[in-house]
């Protein structure tokens, strides 16, 4: 099974410095790209839909995509994946944000990547899209 890494800090993130301080960075899609260390590589949505089924997502639930499609709800992967979970996944949202969004590889079109969304007390794991311009988490994947 993959293995993620923790949040990768580099220099060209973005964000308040408290926020950077207790959360970690937020990345443009440029700086995600080159965010892991060697070893490591930025997951693509084909790695997380590989965790989400070995977490117990249906095929059905993998492949929704939206951010008005909830997914792994019976599994109850969005709260499980947060920090405090069970998985140990511990993604954090920060204190000010209902919902954050970490970066995949994969393209959706030339402005926009596929993410994951997770919602605080929320029981979903969101795939969805979001431009390159944003910042957004980084998670990162042993090779």
């Amino acid at each position: 099974m993959a293995q993620f890494h923790r949040n990768y800090h580099i220099n060209d993130s973005y964000g308040n410095a408290d926020s950077t301080k207790k959360y970690g960075p937020l990345y443009t899609w440029e700086a995600a790209n080159v965010s892991c260390p060697e070893g490591w590589h930025l997951p693509s949505d084909s790695d997380w839909k590989t965790l989400e089924r070995s977490l117990g997502m249906s095929d059905f639930d993998v492949d929704k995509f939206g951010f008005s499609e909830k997914r792994g709800v019976d599994q109850k992967l969005g709260i499980r994946l947060q920090k405090g979970g069970d998985i140990g996944f511990n993604f954090v949202i920060m204190e000010a944000d209902n919902a954050q969004e970490t970066w995949t590889s994969s393209d959706y079109d030339d402005n926009r990547k596929i993410v994951r969304s997770f919602s605080r007390n929320d029981n979903s794991l969101y795939r969805a899209n979001n431009g390159i311009g944003v910042g957004l988490c980084v998670r990162c994947i042993k090779d």
